[in-house]
């Protein structure tokens, strides 16, 4: 990109600096456009072990907006590829810290100790591999007015790792003196008496690349490992602070750069996208899923319940991710008792959102929510939102049963037994061999604040939502949901309404059952 492009905008954007200042940064970015790479190389990569040398997962954290992205133990990211290179070649230790000529990169080995309900205690290493872009991008965070040159920066950056100033000189094609007059050079410039104390001083804020890979890492808390034991194979994990300050957890599922969808998720939606990457791929679709608040998140039961406006608030991480993460309007699928909410995103943004798909939706009053064999179970979570007492009691029998990944069957079969195929994806276990039970015991201990919430809304007001809309609205619901029949959901919808229902064979589970049928139509929206 010709960086003349770009003049007068970055002169009206560093106009409030300083003249010399405006001019350093101006001078700056206008460089970093020239490199080849990217405008700016910021992501941090990383690595975690256990106690034995074990992979666990690996991450990429930005320094620039503090967002990270979690990957798998299997991940092929090159970055991840040379710590785990570095250990084979130098084994691993706390502290240990290597520059490695061979990929032109620092290494360095710290102990951590994660706090998430299934690490507690259990101590790890965690590896760093920085470039000298990147170190150097870290050295003037903490030394801006320092004026090290490049060569200097070099240098410093091989000596920290160990490299002796002949060997530096010697892979540079420099005299041993140019090396040593380097070394001055930025003792002098950031005020240290020789070597040992440069060392010591960097060091010491080497230390902000831990806060940088925990601080929204550990954000994730209890979502990292659910996503671990049943979505990490099929999809990304990030965490990502909006400009209102706002960290939003974000699950992607698709090809990286495939065109974006926004999902707004229910209950069960790691069945939803269990299978799903197969369609996405061959549809080059991203569906992009922030986790709402008040799922997946640890709190101690006290602290539950609240007036928190959660509807609120997911609409307006949503809207934000789309103006500031997607980058331009979107198709938004709504599943299951996520609908409600993807109504409401559509209603509020409608710039934002392209068309609105909702799949299996839970928007009607029915018999079987009024009456019969699950009655007890729905009218408990309506009443969760409006009454702490019970709030808590219920919440307390959860956490008691629903940790059984019996009663959790028992419990799904009473929604969904009745179904063959809902039966049949439910029987199937993840390819982590994880049980669709043990999902749900995860998600119910987990995530009652947010499924209580779900259940708080009119059914009245969503069908006049639904009615105001001005995008393109579709429906896919199965003709035998136990949850809703189709025939039932078309005879309470207002009629104009009534007409944007597509019935698929099946039954709650469509993105499973039906997924061709259903990322076809989502695609075709997606234009």
């Amino acid at each position: 990109m010709p960086v003349g492009d770009y003049d007068a905008d970055l002169a009206s954007v560093f106009s409030i600096l300083p003249r010399d200042k405006a001019r350093e940064a101006r001078d700056y970015v206008a460089k970093r456009l020239k490199v080849a790479e990217a405008a700016i190389e910021d992501d941090l990569a990383w690595a975690d072990f256990d106690r034995s040398g074990k992979l666990l997962r690996g991450g990429l954290s930005s320094i620039t907006d503090h967002s990270t992205r979690i990957l798998p133990a299997e991940t092929d990211n090159p970055q991840i590829a040379a710590i785990l290179g570095n250990v084979a070649r130098h084994g691993l230790s706390a502290g240990h810290i290597s520059w490695d000529p061979g990929v032109q990169m620092l290494f360095w080995y710290v102990p951590i100790t994660p706090s998430n309900r299934d690490n507690v205690g259990k101590r790890r290493l965690r590896g760093f591999a920085v470039t000298q872009l990147l170190f150097s991008e870290f050295l003037d965070i903490f030394n801006e007015d320092s004026g090290l040159t490049q060569a200097e920066i070099r240098t410093v950056f091989q000596v920290i790792g160990g490299a002796s100033l002949r060997a530096a000189a010697d892979l540079d094609a420099l005299s041993y003196e140019t090396k040593r007059a380097h070394l001055k050079n930025a003792c002098s410039k950031l005020m240290c008496s020789g070597q040992r104390e440069l060392i010591t001083k960097l060091l010491g804020q080497m230390v902000h690349f831990i806060s940088i890979s925990e601080g929204e890492a550990s954000h994730a808390g209890f979502i990292e490992p659910f996503f671990a034991r049943y979505l990490s194979r099929n999809a990304r994990l990030l965490s990502r602070r909006l400009s209102d300050g706002r960290l939003v957890n974000i699950v992607e599922f698709g090809p990286p750069g495939g065109r974006p969808v926004l999902l707004s998720h229910g209950v069960l939606f790691a069945l939803l996208m269990r299978d799903a990457g197969p369609h996405l791929d061959r549809l080059g679709l991203r569906v992009v899923t922030p986790i709402r608040e008040g799922y997946l998140e640890i709190r101690p039961t006290s602290s539950l319940f609240d007036q928190d406006d959660l509807l609120r608030q997911w609409v307006d991480d949503a809207h934000g991710l789309i103006r500031e993460y997607i980058g331009h309007p979107c198709v938004v699928v709504g599943n299951s008792t996520g609908a409600r909410a993807a109504v409401r995103l559509a209603l509020e943004a409608p710039k934002e959102v392209a068309s609105l798909v909702l799949v299996s939706p839970t928007l009607m009053q029915t018999e079987s929510l009024r009456s019969g064999k699950i009655a007890g179970f729905f009218d408990a979570l309506r009443g969760l939102v409006s009454n702490s007492r019970l709030f808590k009691a219920v919440t307390w029998r959860f956490k008691k049963y629903y940790l059984s990944e019996k009663t959790c069957r028992v419990a799904l079969m009473q929604l969904f037994g009745d179904n063959a195929a809902d039966r049949e994806v439910l029987e199937r276990p993840f390819s982590s061999d994880a049980s669709s039970y043990a999902m749900f015991s995860d998600i119910y201990s987990s995530s009652l604040r947010g499924v209580a919430a779900d259940f708080s809304f009119e059914f009245d007001s969503v069908h006049r939502e639904m009615l105001a809309l001005k995008m393109p609205f579709s429906i896919l619901h199965g003709r035998d949901d136990p949850m809703l029949r189709a025939a039932e959901m078309i005879a309470q919808l207002p009629e104009p309404l009534g007409r944007t229902v597509t019935t698929l064979d099946g039954g709650h589970f469509l993105g499973v059952t039906a997924a061709d049928a259903v990322w076809d139509h989502v695609a075709a929206q997606n234009g």
